[in-house]
């Protein structure tokens, strides 16, 4: 099979604004999550069982790019009818187990 190159990160890309609702039923906008330093965005969900065992390392995450100078978000952007445990229902109440940061759904996707 042949080797495929791939980048790591286009570190010049600059990401499209949003205005998505979270779990504490107020809307974001990348610009109020914005850290001085920039933002962590990482797409997470309720079903995947890798993002829920690794629920204690994204919390750690989160706390090290907050004291660095960056905003941190979870956004899920799974179809809650084909993945019921990724309901809004569902959301908060996982958000609700202990997670400090916003957990946003975007629906568009």
């Amino acid at each position: 099979m042949a080797a495929i190159e791939s980048k790591i990160c286009d570190f010049g890309w600059k990401a499209d604004n949003f205005n998505l609702k979270s779990v504490d039923d107020n809307f974001y906008s990348l610009k109020d999550l914005t850290g001085t330093k920039g933002t962590l965005i990482m797409f997470i969900c309720n079903h995947c069982p890798y993002v829920v065992g690794s629920e204690p390392r994204i919390e750690e995450a989160a706390n090290v790019a907050r004291s660095k100078g960056l905003g941190f978000v979870g956004i899920n952007s799974n179809d809650p009818v084909k993945y019921e445990s990724d309901s809004w229902e569902n959301m908060v109440k996982r958000a609700n187990k202990g997670m400090s940061y916003p957990y946003l759904h975007d629906s568009t996707q």
